[in-house]
């Protein structure tokens, strides 16, 4: 699923395109947003829209707030299934429960995102092994993989770490 394809998913939630390309971006980087990295994305000065989306956001039980120390700020943590299956991430690690450090090293993630808009950025196992093997001779055996153990087998699974791959217009 490409990432326009997933975009228009989540438009047919009620969102305007904007607001739904940040939706698809958070819920696939990082799972947790703040609101200026809405407003940095959307090119927005902090004010009533963006107040607003993330209003709608909660109350229709989309996203959870949740209070920063001190009560200076607000994290958000977008975690909805049906969201999540419109993008084809249905069982997204990311709609698990978080740590404080995963909020931050999601928010960090989700920042490195947004301060590159001109890069593609790979974000799912699927997405990162069509990609390079498309772009590199990398035989698939050599890429990255993780192994989880169970009782009934050893499943290797491509891509174990949550970092993106990002990639420019010349293909680097």
């Amino acid at each position: 699923m490409s990432f326009e394809e997933r975009v228009k998913a989540v438009g047919n939630f009620g969102f305007t395109e904007r607001q739904a390309r940040f939706l698809v971006t958070v819920m696939l980087h990082s799972g947790v947003c703040l609101l200026r990295q809405y407003t940095t994305l959307a090119g927005l000065v902090h004010g009533q829209k963006t107040r607003k989306f993330f209003k709608k956001l909660v109350r229709r039980r989309l996203a959870t707030s949740y209070t920063c120390r001190h009560n200076r700020g607000r994290i958000y943590h977008v975690r909805n299934k049906a969201l999540y299956r419109a993008i084809g991430e249905t069982d997204s690690r990311y709609r698990r429960p978080l740590s404080a450090a995963s909020v931050v090293q999601g928010l960090m993630r989700l920042d490195a995102v947004l301060a590159s808009p001109a890069l593609v950025w790979l974000a799912t196992a699927e997405e990162k092994r069509t990609h390079l093997l498309s772009l590199t001779s990398i035989p698939v055996d050599r890429l990255p993989r993780g192994t989880a153990a169970s009782r009934t087998s050893d499943t290797a699974r491509l891509f174990p770490h949550r970092d993106p791959i990002g990639i420019d217009l010349n293909g680097r």
